[in-house]
Parts: structure tokens; C-alpha cells; sequence
């Protein structure tokens, strides 16, 4: 996911980095913070609030978007001036010394950052539906599929994979990812039939009382390219990393 965003970076996955972000931000409904100035002043539209956020951890001095430039996004002339990271991050909230990143931008996006991961999503263990949303909007087979062009319809499509684990759907590979993308109604049928399982049963339970928000007999679903989910997404297990500290004092 996003989390990913706290990473000293290779070009590689600088591209994958930006497509997650791309996805993340991409919603009409983010349209005003972009539209408006951040809290300093400076006017962003999402490129380069983007491009702001990698130019920041990466590993070079060069701006991602106007190439050949430097990347320091005038930190050097703030009253208490600094330069980019260009390293990882200790915490992130570093990231909010990444210019454009005020408390409007960091209320939303702020959870789905850490000092985590190696740039590509976990289908497996996403269930941010806006940010479920723009994989689905990046790796699309067609670019002018209906759903995409219906904000409700791909939100609620979004919200049927968030929801994928509670309908018996456990995402093992991509293909799994893929195949329940297409039809979500017919993979959770496919699973009610396997009666006496565990999933079998979340399953029937999902059929019992219909998938929420269609309407009448309405059909979603969105047909996947592989190739471009595999750029940004893999699937596995969830990591945990866990950090006990301890502390004495003398009385």
C-alpha cells in the first residue's frame, strides 16, 4: 500500500510507489485539498503533491517532475529552513515535513502510511475501500469501463473486496484477487456450495442477505490486467512486527 511510502527507493519502486499514491489521492472527492493552497501557501495539484512525497525519502537530490532540477521544494527558504530526507524515515510522521503535507492532507491519508514494506500492496490484507479503489482504477483492463466511470459503482465495488473475508473470500494469490474483481456475486455463490466449511457458511450467510447497495438486479464487476495489478500488488501473508520496550527507575 501506501505504507510503503517511507522507503529509501530505486526507480523501480519509486514507479510503483507513485501509482499507489496515485490511486490513494485520485478520488473527486479530494478535489478541494488540491484545489486550494496547503497551509503554507503553495499551490499543488496531486502530480506534484506526489511527486513532493517521493522527492522527499528518495534517494537522489533530483526532482521527479521537472527533471534535472533539485528537489529541496523551497524547505531551504523556510523560517526554519532544512533540506529533503532522501533517506528512510525514522517515524512517519517525518513525512509531514514533506512540502504540501498539512494537517488537511495528513488527517486523511495519515493511517495508511509506515516505516514498513517494500512498495507494493498486499491484496491479501488491504480493506481501505478508497485505497482498494485505486487498484482497481490503475490496473483496470479497460480504462473506459462503466465502473470506473461511476464513482458509486467502483466505491461499492471497492467496498465488496474490503468486505471479501467476511463473505468466506480469502485472497491466496492474484488470480484470486482477479477472478472475484470480475463477478463478486458469482465467487461468494461459488463458495456458498461448499457447504460445512467455515468460508461455505460466511458465504451462504452473504448470499442469505443479498450484497448491500445494488440495485435491482444489478450486476458489478470489473475485468483486471494481471500484468499491471502484478506492477503494484502482490499477495501473502500479513506481517506483524511487534516492539516491547521496557523501563526502570530507582525508587
Amino acid at each position: 500500500s501506501a505504507k510503503s511510502a517511507t522507503m529509501v527507493i530505486s526507480a523501480a519502486r519509486a514507479a510503483t510507489l507513485k501509482s499507489a499514491l496515485d490511486g490513494l489521492v485520485f478520488f473527486p472527492a479530494y478535489d478541494p485539498v488540491f484545489e486550494e493552497a496547503d497551509a503554507e501557501g503553495w499551490r499543488r495539484d496531486r502530480a506534484q503533491q506526489v511527486a513532493s512525497i517521493i522527492d522527499y525519502i528518495d534517494s537522489n537530490s533530483t526532482r521527479l517532475r521537472e527533471r534535472g532540477t533539485t528537489e529541496n521544494d523551497g524547505y531551504e527558504s523556510l523560517r526554519d529552513h532544512y533540506k529533503a530526507k532522501n533517506n528512510y524515515v525514522d517515524a512517519r510522521v517525518d513525512l509531514k515535513l514533506a512540502r504540501g503535507v498539512d494537517d488537511r492532507l495528513w488527517t486523511l491519508f495519515a493511517s495508511w502510511f509506515t516505516v514498513y514494506g517494500g512498495c507494493r500492496m498486499n491484496v491479501t490484507t488491504m480493506s481501505n475501500p478508497q485505497l482498494i479503489a485505486g487498484v482497481l482504477y490503475l490496473t483496470a483492463k479497460n480504462p473506459n469501463d462503466p465502473v470506473l466511470l461511476d464513482n458509486r459503482r467502483l466505491f461499492l465495488l471497492a467496498s465488496y473486496v474490503a468486505k471479501a473475508k467476511e463473505f468466506g473470500e480469502v485472497f491466496s494469490s492474484l488470480d484470486d484477487f482477479v477472478t472475484f474483481v470480475k463477478d463478486p456475486g458469482a465467487s461468494v455463490a461459488m463458495l456458498a456450495s461448499q457447504s460445512g466449511s467455515m468460508q461455505g457458511s460466511a458465504a451462504g450467510a452473504a448470499m442469505a442477505a443479498g450484497l448491500p447497495g445494488l440495485q435491482g438486479g444489478e450486476q458489478l464487476g470489473m475485468e483486471l490486467d494481471k500484468t499491471k495489478l502484478a506492477q503494484i500488488a502482490f499477495a501473502g501473508p500479513r506481517r506483524t512486527y511487534r516492539v516491547e520496550a521496557y523501563g526502570e527507575i530507582t525508587r
